[in-house]
């Protein structure tokens, strides 16, 4: 509700301004405007609700696993940790270079738009409409692979923590310092909170296009 009401309020407080204060360039650029009002405005709203539900219940999962791996064994626990910060630097900063890319996706639509536009009051060719709307395309390809990359790259450090945690933990069982139904249990949690983690880096990745909605209202 918080995510939705205050997404309707930004678009219906830019469609207002836009109405009482539109500029020439504002009416040469209509169908981008139209673009942005509407259509980012509904990408922001399911993305950010997606993003919010996530971040919440996989983020408070995350810190509890963490918290009773380092009840089990501190070590163990820190090294969880610290490769989950890893993974979440690996998201953001793959969310860094989705905003880009989604910006760029972003003034392309709106070009294709007020293409349409033009083309419905003149009744022009469609031969343009077909190249913006493949240029278009082309730039929400590349917004969709740098999400499937960013997400597989936290999926790699997961596993490679994972595997850390577990090489460290049979050492530690090897040397005395755990016990081996200490270390089953530190696996048991690895296997449970490896999907919400992974979860939570792909949502953590869509700010991105989040943020690139957002500025584009």
């Amino acid at each position: 509700r918080f995510a939705v009401g205050t997404i309707y309020d930004v678009r219906h407080a830019t469609a207002v301004s836009l109405v009482n204060n539109a500029r020439a360039r504002d009416r040469e650029r209509a169908g981008d405007r139209i673009s942005r009002v509407v259509g980012d405005a509904a990408r922001a709203k399911a993305s950010l609700v997606g993003v919010l539900v996530h971040v919440a219940q996989n983020g408070v999962f995350f810190l509890g696993v963490a918290a009773m791996l380092a009840l089990t064994d501190p070590l163990l626990g820190g090294v969880f940790f610290l490769g989950g910060l890893v993974a979440f630097a690996v998201a953001y900063g793959g969310a860094a270079r989705i905003s880009r890319t989604a910006k760029e996706h972003r003034r392309k639509e709106g070009r294709l738009a007020d293409a349409l536009l033009h083309g419905l009051r003149k009744s022009r060719s469609s031969l343009r409409l077909t190249d913006l709307g493949y240029r278009s395309g082309r730039a929400d390809v590349r917004v969709t692979r740098l999400e499937s990359v960013t997400t597989w790259a936290v999926d790699g450090v997961l596993a490679v923590t994972s595997a850390a945690v577990a090489a460290i933990g049979l050492a530690r069982v090897s040397a005395g310092s755990l016990g081996p139904g200490d270390l089953f249990t530190v696996l048991a949690y690895l296997l449970i909170i490896h999907h919400p983690t992974v979860r939570l880096g792909r949502q953590t990745a869509r700010l991105g296009k989040i943020i690139a909605s957002a500025e584009s209202i």
